[in-house]
């Protein structure tokens, strides 16, 4: 065991606390409704990897008489903060995978976890300051504006540590113990600390299949100060960091990835899951009564299979910002009833969605949550919009505005079917969920959800409505699949007279025009 001597003297009082109360998290911008579900911050403390606190505690060890393989220790990185104004600011930083950003500083207590982080210095709350750690000589885009707050050493970006390891967790160990809440101002002995790495095991509870099912490719961060790392959930729920620390570290999941961002009702802020500061493996069961938490994880399940999920089989709902650069779809949860709709999408034009790309509610009109399979399938149903609007654009199709409800909903409501049911399979009887919409019949028409039918679900599945519903149409169609409805007729259906024609001219060897005819028939004259 390597026993130091130290003499701590008063120059080391830097490392005093400052609080920050919760009264000054608040911003007036904030409903105060939503203010239970704020990250409340703390004391500021002072950051083991603060490049200060290494030199410090490197000097300390070389006067002690430690023979160090180097004679000086540099900055591995800078930690700071950029003004965000955009979505196209936050993107151009987010763009780089391997920098980790939080819109809460780094080197701050968390007293009280939440699902979103609102600054009060900042007066106008659609801007953002957003913290991490960029590596020396790192060139953020140009045009934002970016503070430097103190220069980073984490001995593990440096080139040599495994070659040098033991010496460099020696820093670590002092300059841990010289920021350490409980540090005396002497120290007589102090042993090597192990070192540990983080893992975590993430489940959500799901109501049709009445257990908890994993929580697969969520994003997990695990912070210590300024060394902050992430990892992705498996198919299981579990992930396990390349990274080990000293000492606890602060766990969250922050709900986006590549192609979308669960964002706040006000704003569109980041929303996270906020952990325990734990040394060890978390393990966090979201239980339905988690409430926001738990709605999030469901639009996170049916996210994923739409954009990396081999099930969606159709457009990736992603999109592109003016010069055509990737940006996250932006899905905003809002715990609350909106009458009987759960969720609404307005691909390319998001003026009436405040911001946003798509809107979930979660409660019904008695106030209660709504299903895990009704979230789940009508997020899927938005996120088809997104893609048909995509991919109707991609394809030089001129403006989506031209397709009409009743091809839009329609396609929307088939993906949403097979998509759900091909997940949920067993679950549902022989028509899949919802019934695939087989009771449709034109008496509906004259509703809202009139255009709402199972034209496309039909091209499907091998069940005929109308010998069961008299008035339903008459559907002897079937064996096309999702993909190739959308590359051979989708693209060609604006309403249901190029629908018709776009189906004739793109047959499966075992279907008649007369087919086509009879199935489209009830909806013929109808006013979609």
């Amino acid at each position: 065991m390597l026993l130091i001597f130290v003499a701590i003297v008063s120059s080391y009082s830097s490392c005093k606390k400052e609080n920050v109360g919760a009264s000054d998290i608040v911003s007036k911008n904030t409903d105060n409704k939503n203010i239970s579900e704020m990250i409340v911050l703390g004391q500021k403390l002072e950051d083991p990897y603060e490049f200060d606190n290494m030199r410090m505690a490197f000097d300390i060890l070389c006067k002690q008489g430690i023979q160090f393989p180097f004679t000086s220790i540099s900055p591995t990185g800078n930690y700071v903060r950029v003004l965000i104004h955009s979505d196209e600011e936050l993107e151009s930083i987010e763009v780089d995978s391997a920098l980790i950003w939080f819109d809460y500083p780094l080197n701050y207590e968390i007293v009280k976890g939440g699902s979103f982080y609102v600054d009060s210095t900042l007066k106008d709350a659609s801007v953002s300051w957003q913290y991490g750690v960029i590596p020396c000589g790192y060139t953020l885009p140009s045009g934002l504006v970016v503070e430097y707050l103190y220069e980073v050493f984490i001995p593990e970006d440096q080139k040599d540590y495994d070659k040098y390891e033991e010496y460099y967790d020696m820093i670590e160990d002092l300059s841990e113990s010289i920021c350490d809440k409980e540090f005396k101002k002497e120290i007589s002995t102090q042993s090597k600390k192990s070192k540990w790495t983080p893992s975590a095991h993430i489940t959500v509870w799901d109501d049709l299949k009445e257990t908890y099912v994993p929580l697969e490719g969520v994003r997990v961060n695990a912070r210590r100060g300024c060394k902050t790392r992430y990892a992705i959930t498996d198919q299981n729920g579990n992930c396990t960091f390349d990274s080990k620390f000293k000492k606890k570290v602060d766990y969250s999941i922050e709900w986006r990835r590549h192609y979308w961002r669960i964002v706040t009702t006000e704003k569109n802020k980041k929303t996270y899951l906020t952990g325990p500061n734990k040394e060890g493996k978390w393990t966090k069961t979201i239980l339905k009564r988690d409430g926001e938490d738990y709605m999030r994880a469901t639009i996170h399940r049916a996210a994923l299979i739409a954009n990396y999920k081999s099930l969606w089989t159709v457009s990736r709902p992603h999109k592109t910002n003016s010069i055509g650069f990737h940006t996250k779809l932006k899905i905003r949860y809002n715990h609350a009833n909106n009458g009987s709709r759960i969720g609404i999408a307005q691909p390319g034009s998001s003026t009436d969605l405040k911001g946003a790309d798509v809107v979930i509610w979660g409660k019904d009109d008695c106030g209660e949550l709504y299903l895990t399979q009704h979230i789940f399938s009508n997020t899927l149903h938005e996120l088809a919009h997104c893609a048909h609007s995509y991919w109707y654009k991609k394809k030089g199709n001129g403006g989506f505005s031209s397709v009409n409800q009743f091809i839009a909903e329609s396609w929307a409501s088939c993906v949403q079917w097979k998509v759900t049911t091909d997940y949920y399979v067993g679950c549902f009887n022989n028509r899949g969920y919802n019934g695939g919409l087989q009771d449709w019949t034109p008496e509906l028409a004259s509703t809202y959800y009139g255009v709402y039918t199972p034209v496309f679900i039909d091209l499907i599945d091998d069940f005929n409505q109308h010998n069961f519903y008299g008035e339903a149409p008459t559907d002897n169609i079937n064996g096309y699949t999702l993909v190739e409805i959308q590359d051979n007729i989708l693209g060609e259906s604006r309403d249901l007279s190029t629908l018709t024609i776009a189906l004739k001219n793109n047959k499966l060897h075992n279907t008649t025009d007369d087919q086509i005819t009879y199935l489209l028939q009830k909806y013929q004259n109808l006013a979609f």
